[in-house]
């Protein structure tokens, strides 16, 4: 077994907004009744895009990186196999067992 690790930097929010704005929506329903601008959103998803933008851009970069992790956990299976899928595309054959992500706080 190999264990890869790897540190991501300078990422491009804006661009993965539409990503992470799943991710976001369930974060704040964990405290009970979901706040009035996650229930927008969920409602109007030709807005969700744009909104989740606007709701990251007043976020602290440490938040950004818990989201993003969160939504690359939620996607782990996915991600395991297309990273196999490319590996076996340069010739290296192998089965990725897990992946995972976890925000590290800057310092």
């Amino acid at each position: 077994m190999i264990q890869l690790t790897m540190n991501i930097d300078d990422i491009n929010y804006e661009r993965a907004a539409e990503l992470i704005l799943p991710a976001l929506l369930s974060q704040s329903d964990s405290g009970g009744e979901r706040p009035l601008w996650a229930r927008f959103l969920s409602n109007s998803p030709e807005l969700g895009t744009s909104a989740a933008r606007a709701v990251l851009a007043g976020m602290s970069e440490d938040r950004k990186n818990e989201l993003l992790a969160m939504y690359i956990n939620r996607n782990k299976e996915k991600i395991a196999g297309l990273l196999s899928d490319m590996a076996l595309g340069k010739g290296i054959e192998l089965k990725i067992s897990s992946v995972g992500a976890k925000s590290i706080p800057e310092a």
